[in-house]
């Protein structure tokens, strides 16, 4: 399974009946974008803490 197929199942366990595959797609598809657009022009920095629940 891919990242993008377990973010997928992820989402979709966490979400149950509010899950939306177009929305989710479409946020799959454009996360690492964004992430990629705060990194080079903005000080926003992004940190997942091992210890941190969702």
């Amino acid at each position: 399974m891919d990242d993008a197929e377990a973010a997928r199942t992820y989402l979709r366990n966490l979400t149950g009946e509010h899950f939306d595959e177009e929305r989710v797609a479409v946020f799959l598809e454009n996360a690492p974008r964004m992430i990629e657009f705060f990194s080079k022009n903005t000080a926003v920095r992004f940190a997942c803490p091992a210890t941190a629940p969702d």
